[in-house]
Protein backbone atom coordinates (compact mmCIF):
# COMPACT_ATOMS: atom_id res chain seq x y z
CA UNK A 1 0.00 0.00 0.00
CA UNK A 2 1.71 2.95 -1.25
CA UNK A 3 0.46 6.19 -0.54
CA UNK A 4 1.01 9.94 -1.87
CA UNK A 5 0.91 11.79 1.23
CA UNK A 6 -0.63 12.80 4.76
CA UNK A 7 -4.00 14.17 4.90
CA UNK A 8 -5.00 16.53 7.75
CA UNK A 9 -8.34 17.99 8.57
CA UNK A 10 -8.40 19.82 11.50
CA UNK A 11 -11.69 21.84 13.03
CA UNK A 12 -14.03 20.75 10.27
CA UNK A 13 -13.26 19.88 6.83
CA UNK A 14 -13.39 16.92 4.19
CA UNK A 15 -11.46 15.43 1.80
CA UNK A 16 -11.38 13.09 -1.62
CA UNK A 17 -11.14 9.59 -1.37
CA UNK A 18 -7.79 7.73 -2.54
CA UNK A 19 -4.38 6.39 -1.28
CA UNK A 20 -2.86 8.06 1.29
CA UNK A 21 0.15 7.47 3.75
CA UNK A 22 -1.69 9.12 6.65
CA UNK A 23 -5.20 10.46 7.68
CA UNK A 24 -5.55 12.85 10.63
CA UNK A 25 -9.17 14.70 11.81
CA UNK A 26 -9.13 16.36 15.12
CA UNK A 27 -12.04 17.59 14.92
CA UNK A 28 -15.26 16.98 12.59
CA UNK A 29 -14.13 15.45 9.15
CA UNK A 30 -15.66 13.51 5.96
CA UNK A 31 -13.76 11.43 3.56
CA UNK A 32 -15.96 11.14 0.45
CA UNK A 33 -14.86 8.08 -0.94
CA UNK A 34 -13.29 4.87 -0.93
CA UNK A 35 -9.50 5.14 0.75
CA UNK A 36 -6.51 3.38 1.42
CA UNK A 37 -4.07 4.14 4.35
CA UNK A 38 -1.42 3.11 5.75
CA UNK A 39 -2.52 4.87 9.52
CA UNK A 40 -5.68 6.67 9.39
CA UNK A 41 -6.16 8.67 13.31
CA UNK A 42 -9.34 10.53 14.48
CA UNK A 43 -9.92 12.37 17.25
CA UNK A 44 -13.61 13.96 17.59
CA UNK A 45 -16.11 13.12 14.47
CA UNK A 46 -15.68 11.73 11.36
CA UNK A 47 -17.05 10.21 8.67
CA UNK A 48 -15.88 7.65 5.73
CA UNK A 49 -18.44 7.17 3.27
CA UNK A 50 -16.88 4.27 1.22
CA UNK A 51 -14.99 1.40 2.05
CA UNK A 52 -11.31 1.74 4.17
CA UNK A 53 -8.47 -0.28 3.45
CA UNK A 54 -5.62 0.28 6.48
CA UNK A 55 -2.76 -0.81 8.29
CA UNK A 56 -3.88 0.95 11.63
CA UNK A 57 -6.79 2.57 12.83
CA UNK A 58 -7.32 4.42 15.58
CA UNK A 59 -10.42 6.44 17.02
CA UNK A 60 -10.70 8.50 19.94
CA UNK A 61 -14.79 9.87 19.18
CA UNK A 62 -16.98 8.70 16.64
CA UNK A 63 -16.24 7.44 13.62
CA UNK A 64 -18.74 5.94 11.17
CA UNK A 65 -17.72 4.12 7.88
CA UNK A 66 -20.90 3.67 5.64
CA UNK A 67 -18.33 0.80 3.40
CA UNK A 68 -16.58 -2.01 4.51
CA UNK A 69 -13.41 -2.17 6.29
CA UNK A 70 -10.60 -4.16 6.00
CA UNK A 71 -7.21 -3.42 7.93
CA UNK A 72 -4.88 -4.78 9.94
CA UNK A 73 -5.12 -3.02 13.90
CA UNK A 74 -8.29 -1.48 14.90
CA UNK A 75 -8.16 0.43 17.98
CA UNK A 76 -11.61 2.53 19.45
CA UNK A 77 -11.63 4.60 22.64
CA UNK A 78 -15.30 5.94 22.17
CA UNK A 79 -17.64 4.88 19.35
CA UNK A 80 -16.99 2.83 15.74
CA UNK A 81 -20.15 2.36 13.66
CA UNK A 82 -19.92 0.23 10.21
CA UNK A 83 -22.27 -0.30 7.27
CA UNK A 84 -21.18 -3.74 6.08
CA UNK A 85 -18.48 -6.35 7.20
CA UNK A 86 -15.19 -6.15 8.24
CA UNK A 87 -12.15 -8.44 7.87
CA UNK A 88 -9.74 -6.90 10.75
CA UNK A 89 -6.82 -8.85 12.05
CA UNK A 90 -6.39 -7.05 15.96
CA UNK A 91 -9.57 -5.27 17.32
CA UNK A 92 -9.41 -3.56 20.89
CA UNK A 93 -12.86 -1.97 21.62
CA UNK A 94 -12.91 0.33 24.94
CA UNK A 95 -16.56 1.33 24.26
CA UNK A 96 -18.32 -0.02 21.16
CA UNK A 97 -18.06 -1.84 17.76
CA UNK A 98 -21.23 -1.86 15.62
CA UNK A 99 -21.35 -3.31 12.66
CA UNK A 100 -24.24 -3.54 10.47
CA UNK A 101 -22.64 -6.76 8.76
CA UNK A 102 -20.20 -9.49 9.96
CA UNK A 103 -16.53 -9.30 11.31
CA UNK A 104 -13.45 -11.77 11.09
CA UNK A 105 -10.06 -11.79 12.67
CA UNK A 106 -7.08 -13.00 14.79
CA UNK A 107 -7.97 -11.54 17.53
CA UNK A 108 -11.00 -9.15 19.67
CA UNK A 109 -10.20 -7.29 22.99
CA UNK A 110 -13.51 -6.20 24.10
CA UNK A 111 -14.33 -3.63 27.11
CA UNK A 112 -17.97 -2.43 26.31
CA UNK A 113 -19.95 -3.69 23.14
CA UNK A 114 -20.11 -5.06 19.86
CA UNK A 115 -22.60 -5.78 17.75
CA UNK A 116 -22.59 -7.46 14.01
CA UNK A 117 -25.50 -7.98 12.14
CA UNK A 118 -23.58 -11.31 10.29
CA UNK A 119 -21.14 -13.54 12.25
CA UNK A 120 -18.27 -12.90 14.37
CA UNK A 121 -15.26 -15.17 13.87
CA UNK A 122 -12.01 -14.73 15.65
CA UNK A 123 -9.10 -16.92 16.55
CA UNK A 124 -9.36 -15.45 20.33
CA UNK A 125 -12.29 -13.62 21.31
CA UNK A 126 -12.30 -11.71 25.27
CA UNK A 127 -14.87 -9.36 25.95
CA UNK A 128 -16.33 -7.69 29.41
CA UNK A 129 -19.10 -6.20 28.93
CA UNK A 130 -22.23 -7.07 26.67
CA UNK A 131 -21.95 -8.55 22.65
CA UNK A 132 -24.93 -9.44 19.87
CA UNK A 133 -24.06 -11.72 17.22
CA UNK A 134 -26.84 -12.31 14.64
CA UNK A 135 -25.29 -15.44 13.56
CA UNK A 136 -22.40 -17.52 14.65
CA UNK A 137 -19.78 -15.85 17.24
CA UNK A 138 -16.90 -18.70 16.79
CA UNK A 139 -13.48 -18.82 18.38
CA UNK A 140 -10.55 -21.47 19.55
CA UNK A 141 -10.38 -19.52 23.01
CA UNK A 142 -13.85 -17.68 23.61
CA UNK A 143 -13.76 -15.96 27.40
CA UNK A 144 -16.94 -13.71 28.09
CA UNK A 145 -17.74 -11.25 31.25
CA UNK A 146 -20.90 -10.72 30.98
CA UNK A 147 -21.74 -7.78 32.98
CA UNK A 148 -24.85 -5.93 31.31
CA UNK A 149 -27.14 -6.32 29.41
CA UNK A 150 -28.98 -9.34 27.33
CA UNK A 151 -26.59 -10.99 24.93
CA UNK A 152 -27.65 -12.60 22.17
CA UNK A 153 -26.22 -15.08 19.70
CA UNK A 154 -27.69 -17.40 17.22
CA UNK A 155 -25.00 -20.04 18.02
CA UNK A 156 -21.65 -19.97 19.12
CA UNK A 157 -19.06 -22.51 18.63
CA UNK A 158 -15.52 -23.10 20.15
CA UNK A 159 -12.49 -25.00 21.58
CA UNK A 160 -12.35 -23.44 25.14
CA UNK A 161 -15.51 -21.71 26.11
CA UNK A 162 -15.86 -20.01 29.48
CA UNK A 163 -18.97 -17.13 29.76
CA UNK A 164 -19.67 -16.16 33.06
CA UNK A 165 -20.96 -13.23 34.67
CA UNK A 166 -19.28 -9.92 35.82
CA UNK A 167 -21.53 -7.25 38.13
CA UNK A 168 -21.73 -4.05 36.13
CA UNK A 169 -19.51 -1.12 37.39
CA UNK A 170 -21.32 0.89 39.84
CA UNK A 171 -20.10 4.31 37.68
CA UNK A 172 -21.05 3.30 34.14
CA UNK A 173 -24.67 3.96 32.32
CA UNK A 174 -25.11 0.64 32.00
CA UNK A 175 -26.90 -0.39 35.18
CA UNK A 176 -26.31 -2.43 38.45
CA UNK A 177 -27.13 -6.01 37.51
CA UNK A 178 -25.66 -8.98 36.27
CA UNK A 179 -25.40 -9.58 32.39
CA UNK A 180 -27.14 -12.55 30.74
CA UNK A 181 -27.20 -14.27 27.42
CA UNK A 182 -29.18 -16.13 25.32
CA UNK A 183 -28.11 -18.46 22.65
CA UNK A 184 -30.07 -21.10 20.60
CA UNK A 185 -26.93 -23.17 20.98
CA UNK A 186 -23.62 -23.69 22.20
CA UNK A 187 -20.95 -26.13 21.03
CA UNK A 188 -17.06 -26.91 21.97
CA UNK A 189 -14.99 -28.93 23.95
CA UNK A 190 -14.77 -27.32 27.13
CA UNK A 191 -17.41 -25.30 28.11
CA UNK A 192 -17.87 -23.59 31.26
CA UNK A 193 -21.21 -21.32 31.22
CA UNK A 194 -23.34 -19.15 33.98
CA UNK A 195 -26.16 -16.37 33.85
CA UNK A 196 -27.46 -18.40 30.16
CA UNK A 197 -30.14 -19.21 28.56
CA UNK A 198 -29.78 -22.12 25.87
CA UNK A 199 -31.60 -24.43 23.75
CA UNK A 200 -28.71 -27.00 23.73
CA UNK A 201 -25.17 -27.00 25.00
CA UNK A 202 -22.67 -29.63 23.49
CA UNK A 203 -19.16 -30.78 24.45
CA UNK A 204 -16.92 -33.01 25.58
CA UNK A 205 -16.22 -31.31 29.06
CA UNK A 206 -19.65 -29.20 29.79
CA UNK A 207 -19.60 -27.37 33.18
CA UNK A 208 -23.30 -25.21 33.74
CA UNK A 209 -22.77 -22.57 36.59
CA UNK A 210 -25.57 -20.60 38.57
CA UNK A 211 -28.47 -18.51 36.97
CA UNK A 212 -28.45 -21.23 33.59
CA UNK A 213 -31.37 -22.56 31.88
CA UNK A 214 -30.54 -25.25 29.54
CA UNK A 215 -33.01 -27.37 27.63
CA UNK A 216 -30.92 -30.26 26.61
CA UNK A 217 -27.09 -30.77 27.32
CA UNK A 218 -24.75 -33.16 25.64
CA UNK A 219 -21.64 -34.45 26.59
CA UNK A 220 -19.33 -36.85 25.71
CA UNK A 221 -16.57 -36.96 28.90
CA UNK A 222 -17.47 -34.94 32.04
CA UNK A 223 -20.54 -32.96 33.37
CA UNK A 224 -21.18 -30.60 36.37
CA UNK A 225 -23.93 -28.66 36.90
CA UNK A 226 -24.67 -25.85 39.86
CA UNK A 227 -27.70 -26.51 41.52
CA UNK A 228 -28.94 -22.67 40.73
CA UNK A 229 -29.47 -23.79 37.08
CA UNK A 230 -31.89 -25.45 35.09
CA UNK A 231 -31.48 -28.36 32.77
CA UNK A 232 -34.19 -30.52 30.78
CA UNK A 233 -32.54 -32.93 29.07
CA UNK A 234 -28.74 -34.06 29.31
CA UNK A 235 -27.43 -36.61 26.91
CA UNK A 236 -24.01 -38.64 27.89
CA UNK A 237 -21.87 -40.13 24.80
CA UNK A 238 -25.34 -40.60 22.86
CA UNK A 239 -27.19 -42.23 26.14
CA UNK A 240 -29.85 -40.36 27.40
CA UNK A 241 -29.78 -39.33 31.02
CA UNK A 242 -32.78 -37.61 33.07
CA UNK A 243 -31.82 -35.41 35.53
CA UNK A 244 -32.04 -35.96 39.29
CA UNK A 245 -35.22 -34.15 40.98
CA UNK A 246 -33.94 -31.30 43.05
Amino acid sequence: MSGQNHVKIHGSGSASGGTYDKITIRGEGTILDDVECQVFKTFGTSELQGDIRYEKLDVFGETNVKGAMHGTGLKVIGQLTSGSDAVIHHTKVRGSLDLAGGIKGEKADIKGSISSGGNIEMETFQLHGNFVAAGLLSAEVLDVGLRFGVSRAAEIGGSKISIKKKSALPFLPFGKGDGTLEVKIIEGDDITIENTRADIVRGKNVTIGSGCEIGLVEYSESFKHNSNSTIKEKIFNGSYEKPQMK
